[in-house]
């Protein structure tokens, strides 16, 4: 199934537009007449019937709503920018398709990269969600500083900061239940300052290992996420 995103809704009709418009009227070729499916990224699908397109817009008329299984997970990743902005990219794409609920982006004392494209990674979770059939769209928070990353951090339910450091760690393990959210916050490839564990130990953190091998930011983020026991698809 072909699956097509609105943020633009004037009932009766969705509204395609950018990427979706092009993708749509450019590369699949849709007429007026066609059927095809939307989603608004909040959970909801629709069967609608392409009505009118002119030069920058479509409008579908919405025939029915289909009734879906909610994709939201409980699962989320707090993950500070990677210096090759391509790696963070690879991570952000892989965890929507395998289903995260929130990517948290955050700059600490050791990021390298202190600039992200986020036009760029908002469409790559745009992407992802629709060729993975996810109806609700993974939101994506960012932080300019630690400290309001652990102010936030207050939403979760169940709260984890992987980091390098030796000493006491837990074992992360899965988190069965979606309604307690749970965050996993991963560091810069320099890892977390002592002083920013300490925070987040304040915070209600835990500090867990990722396992016994050193990982990569993105591949830390990414074995986070399953460990959460988030569901292959």
């Amino acid at each position: 199934m072909e699956l097509y995103y609105s943020k633009v809704f004037n009932a009766p009709y969705l509204i395609l537009e950018d990427e979706e418009f092009i993708h749509c009227t450019k590369s699949m070729r849709h007429k007026v007449g066609d059927i095809i499916f939307v989603t608004d990224g909040k959970g909801h699908l629709w069967e609608c019937t392409i009505k009118e397109i002119n030069k920058q817009q479509l409008f579908a008329e919405i025939k029915k709503e289909i009734e879906v299984e909610s994709t939201v997970t409980g699962k989320n990743i707090g993950i500070s920018p990677t210096k090759n902005p391509s790696r963070i990219e690879w991570f952000v794409e892989k965890a929507v398709e395998l289903g995260i609920d929130k990517i948290l982006l955050f700059y600490a004392e050791r990021s390298e990269r202190k600039k992200i494209n986020i036009p760029r990674l908002e469409r790559i979770i745009i992407s992802a969600a629709k060729q993975s059939l996810k109806y609700c769209i993974p939101e994506l928070l960012i932080f300019e500083d630690f400290s309001a990353l652990l102010d936030y951090s207050n939403y979760f339910n169940h709260k984890f900061i992987a980091h390098c450091y030796p000493g006491e760690k837990y074992a992360l393990e899965p988190v069965s239940d979606t309604n307690h959210h749970a965050l996993v916050l991963v560091g810069p490839e320099g890892d977390f300052s002592k002083n920013e564990i300490d925070a987040a130990k304040r915070h209600g953190f835990k500090a867990v290992s990722l396992g016994k091998a050193r990982l990569r930011t993105e591949t830390a983020g990414l074995t986070a996420l399953i460990l959460l026991g988030i569901e292959m698809p």
